[in-house]
Order: C-alpha cells, then structure tokens, then sequence
C-alpha cells in the first residue's frame, strides 16, 4: 500500500504529516508512506522523519511558479512526484487522522474499475445549481476550461485521490499543471479566495471535465466534521476524521472534534507504541490556510 503526503509552508503541516504518518503505520505496519516538501523539513528531527519511507523535495519552480506561493500547483503535481516512486498511490491531505487500517479504502481503489478516483460532491450542467461546486460561477468555469455547453462539472474535494501510473493520468495532470497557470487570471471572478491562487479542486477539476471523466467513488471515506455527528458514529463509517477549513477564528471544525484528535492520537496511537505525543491540534491549527 502506498500512501503520498505533502508538507509545505508552515511547519504546523509538517507536524500534522508526521501526526498522520504514525497514525498510519500503526494500523497498516507495511504501508510505504513518501512525503514531498519543501524546505521546511527542518521543523521535524531526523528521528521523526525516520517514519516517512521516502522524502522528496520541491524547489521553488513547484512552489512558487508565478511567483506566489502557490499551494495548488504543489498538489497538482503531486502525481508526477508520486509515481516516479510508485506504480499506484493514494494521496491523502494531512490535515486529519486515520482512525483504522486504511487498507480497505486502497483495495477499493485497486479493484475499481478506473484509473483516477476521488471525492466527487456534486455533478451537474451548465444552468444547474451543482452541489460543492463552490470557487466560481458555472458560466466561468465553462468558459475558461473551454468546456462545451453540454459538458458535464464534477465539483471534486480534493483532500484524497487515487491514481495509477498511466498515458492517461499522466496527460490530464500535465494539463492541470497547464491550466492552473493559463486559466482564471481575473482572480476576481472567483467566489471564493484560496490564499493568492487558484484551488487546486477548480483546476484539478476543469482538467476532469475536460476529458468527460467521472472520479467518483461509491464510498465516503472521509468525514469532514460539519455538520456535527457523535464521534462513535464516525469511528464506525469513516476511515479518515479531517481537520479541514481555516484553523484560526471561527473554526469549520468543532471543539469536541478537535479535542478527539488530541485524545484519539495520546491514547490509542502514541502511547500503545510507547511514544509521547507532541504535536498537538492547536500546534497545527494555528498555521492551516483554507483549504
């Protein structure tokens, strides 16, 4: 089972990687786990980063390609990376905790028939209100990514995927790549602002529709905690509890959320491997952007 993460920017993603990474290891032991970053690496000790089967890191070509710290970009080439180490990935955001073995949720994938998987939100034309399709207007989007009136949007969550190595995957992530920097240049159009750039679920997204592909999945792995559901209930049915949205002010993810994550990691994950907990949700909170 090979796992992608990424890490870059402040260092309270660093901390929630290794946080997800453990977790991770703990339940599936034979999990390959490869991280890119950037040079923010340092903010873990090498004894820590000892968990991540394989690091890799990104320049400034990937991280700043116009100029701006581009967080987008970073995701979309995510696939490039991971398959010069994999033949098969799942990439998971590291803002969230695996609650059980995630081997299921991989099985799934491998078995499917398709090459490309991810959370799909809503589905719809050009004159419907389509579900999750939040960054901008239908008529936008249709128009920048050159999509025909009949063309169907998929609105995607872009917190996990699953892909293969192959001609075709390689050629719509290369187009994403493309339209992440050709594409929306009036940032004013947008609905909704994602730092000083594009979000990667509208350009990932525009590249999908782009060759009629349905990502979808029959499964929701991951519980995104709004609204609010008891914590067993999550435990239950979902394979992933995410820490998504904003992490300062008014919060997306509620306290009780936030406290399990600490609660969940010190009990069930850190100390049975006699290992202290230090990284905690406030630490990583802090320094998450939307998204």
């Amino acid at each position: 089972m090979n796992i992608t993460l990424a890490a870059f920017g402040k260092r309270g993603y660093f901390y929630a990687a290794y946080n997800l990474a453990f977790a991770i290891k703990h339940f599936d032991k034979d999990a390959k786990i490869l991280l890119i970053h950037d040079k923010g690496i340092n903010s873990l000790p090498p004894s820590e980063l000892a968990i991540f089967d394989n690091l890799h890191q990104v320049d400034e070509n990937v991280t700043h390609p116009l100029g701006l710290f581009d967080a987008g970009n970073v995701k979309l080439n995510v696939y490039r990376i991971a398959t010069t180490y994999f033949k098969e990935y799942l990439f998971l955001d590291v803002d969230g905790i695996v609650l059980k073995s995630i081997k299921p949720w991989y099985d799934a994938c491998v078995k499917n028939t398709g090459d490309f998987f991810t959370d799909v939100r809503g589905s719809g034309g050009i004159e419907d209100a389509i579900n999750y399709s939040v960054w901008a207007k239908n008529e936008d989007i249709y128009s920048e990514f050159g999509l025909d009136k009949d063309d169907t949007w998929k609105a995607i969550q872009s917190s996990w995927h699953f892909a293969k190595k192959t001609k075709d995957n390689s050629a719509m992530f290369k187009d994403a790549v493309k339209l992440n920097l050709t594409t929306f240049k009036d940032r004013k159009v947008l609905l909704i602002k994602w730092g000083r750039c594009l979000p990667d679920e509208l350009v990932l997204g525009g590249a999908i529709a782009r060759r009629k592909l349905d990502p979808s999945v029959d499964f929701t792995p991951i519980f995104f905690p709004n609204p609010q559901k008891p914590i067993q209930e999550v435990r239950d049915n979902y394979y992933l509890l995410s820490m998504f949205g904003n992490g300062k002010g008014h919060t997306m993810v509620k306290v009780d959320f936030k406290e399990f994550y600490d609660k969940f990691l010190l009990k069930e994950v850190f100390k049975p491997n006699g290992m202290n907990f230090k990284y905690k949700n406030s630490m990583i909170m802090r320094d998450k952007m939307i998204g």
